[in-house]
């Protein structure tokens, strides 16, 4: 084997290894970022889920508060039963503008199962809610 052989086999490798790296930094890098809004999401259903409607709006969306007051968004987020949320989780995210959209089930205290979408908007370094949906 020559010499130009061997070093175009070493270069071929260290490409593919170069590639490999690159593209598992950007998948772990869009698991970060994706984490955060996944957090922040959570936060929101769980304030929801255990009463605490008045804190679920003070860290909602400046765009969230700006559309409603507090008191039609406490008495929107009622009428969705989110006490009797037994468990839920994301099954899908999707960037919609500059949203991100949390799709996912829900199981209700009675057995009786349901969809959930929260839309999450990035304000500075937080990620806040936009919008939420129980059915």
């Amino acid at each position: 084997m020559s010499l130009s052989a061997l070093h175009n086999k070493k270069s071929r490798k260290s490409l593919i290894i170069g590639v490999i790296v690159f593209v598992g930094a950007i998948i772990t890098l869009g698991f970060t970022l994706l984490s955060g809004m996944k957090d922040a999401a959570r936060a929101e259903v769980d304030l929801l889920r255990s009463g605490q409607t008045v804190a679920a709006y003070q860290q909602s969306s400046q765009a969230l508060q700006g559309r409603m007051t507090e008191d039609r968004f406490i008495l929107l987020t009622r009428s969705m039963n989110f006490s009797d949320i037994e468990d839920y989780s994301f099954t899908s995210i999707e960037q919609v503008n500059n949203e991100e959209s949390l799709s996912g089930n829900v199981s209700f205290n009675d057995g009786s199962q349901g969809a959930i979408k929260v839309l999450m908007r990035k304000e500075g370094d937080s990620w806040k809610l936009f919008a939420i949906l129980v059915n």
